[in-house]
């Protein structure tokens, strides 16, 4: 005799042997009652909140959470802790709504994320992989075309599309720097005669303009020297591309653990004295990423935010504009893993001159 849970193995063995003709297929209610689970669940909850991200100036961090019916985005105050709507969602709602041809609900925003643009007049969020802004008056949404040059998960340039090297302005309006033959130069605005202030620069180890960043007393400038990494192409298949009936093979820069990432060198060039001071990278050896420099208010010093490869390690990293020395603004370490997006020093860029 067969013992019970021997027999109900051998069942289930058999059951899974039959053929597959034998076994009932879905029917069109399960599907469809399948594709509405998460219409089902994900307004049940509320004030749960999304990553705070914070203002340019720290004064302010805002964030989506949700609320009956849907989601809301509140910004607060640093040192009030006063609370308030982020933006008017029935407004940027609206202009959506008429950007993408079909109706959007103020508490159903397609994004979970959002920044403010430099003068706070819109909101800038992705959709698909795409940039879109919005005013905050609900005048129009529109799509951002991005003239920076792609990279593949963030640390590998590709270099088959030119840089974003559009003549940058100094504050003060006096000069305009930009990148020529791997080197910085810097020019009278609408100039053409040049004075260069690298020599260093290389194919193989170049200035990058997309990087450049003037301090606030146009005395300065910080920019990232490249050594580019591997640039791995990946091939797949589009099985069904839009507007078309066949598939498409598409190339993607696809990077892998392991493979060679883009080197970045932060750069300090002295413009009054023409001289240029190459970062020690003993604060930060091994990078995966190193953020956009930011100047402090005032001009005394620069920052940028480090992640160590393998994750274990981030730091804002500060540098003296008269000295050009760095030290270790924050650090956080992990046995396992730091998180930390773009966003990582905005939480202290705000609290005062002394972090910096």
């Amino acid at each position: 005799m067969i013992p019970p849970r021997a027999k109900a193995f051998v069942l289930a063995i058999a059951a899974l042997c039959l053929p597959t003709k034998l076994l009932a297929a879905p029917d069109a209610a399960t599907f469809t009652r399948s594709i509405g689970l998460r219409e089902q669940w994900q307004y049940l909850t509320r004030d749960v909140v999304w990553s705070a991200h914070w203002t340019a100036d720290g004064s302010h961090f805002f964030y989506r959470k949700t609320v009956e019916g849907g989601f809301a985005f509140e910004t607060v105050d640093r040192r009030t802790l006063a609370k308030a709507p982020a933006f008017d969602q029935a407004k940027v709602a609206r202009a959506l709504g008429a950007a993408l041809g079909h109706p959007v609900a103020p508490l159903r925003l397609p994004f979970a994320a959002f920044d403010y643009d430099a003068d706070g007049t819109a909101i800038r969020f992705q959709l698909d992989e795409t940039a879109w802004s919005c005013a905050l008056d609900g005048h129009a949404c529109a799509v951002v075309a991005d003239p920076r040059r792609p990279r593949g998960f963030g640390v590998v340039r590709d270099l088959s599309v030119p840089a974003d090297n559009r003549p940058a302005l100094s504050p003060d309006g006096t000069w305009e720097a930009l990148v020529e033959d791997n080197q910085l130069v810097l020019r009278k605005p609408g100039g053409k005669d040049a004075i260069r202030l690298s020599r260093d620069g290389s194919a193989g180890d170049f200035y990058d303009p997309e990087t450049l960043v003037w301090s606030p007393d146009s005395r300065h400038i910080l920019l990232y020297r490249v050594r580019p990494g591997y640039a791995r192409q990946v091939l797949r298949v589009e099985a069904a591309p839009a507007g078309r009936l066949q598939p498409t093979l598409r190339t993607q820069l696809y990077p892998k653990p392991g493979d060679a990432i883009d080197q970045e060198q932060p750069v300090l060039f002295d413009l009054a004295a023409r001289r240029e001071t190459v970062i020690d990278a003993a604060l930060f050896p091994n990078p995966y990423q190193l953020s956009q420099p930011r100047w402090r208010a005032d001009g005394r010093s620069v920052e940028f935010d480090y992640i160590r490869r393998g994750f274990q390690q981030a730091r804002v990293i500060a540098v003296d504009a008269e000295t050009g020395k760095a030290h270790a603004a924050v650090t956080e370490n992990a046995a396992t893993f730091v998180y930390a997006d773009r966003r990582f020093a905005h939480a202290v860029h705000g609290l005062g001159d002394e972090i910096v």
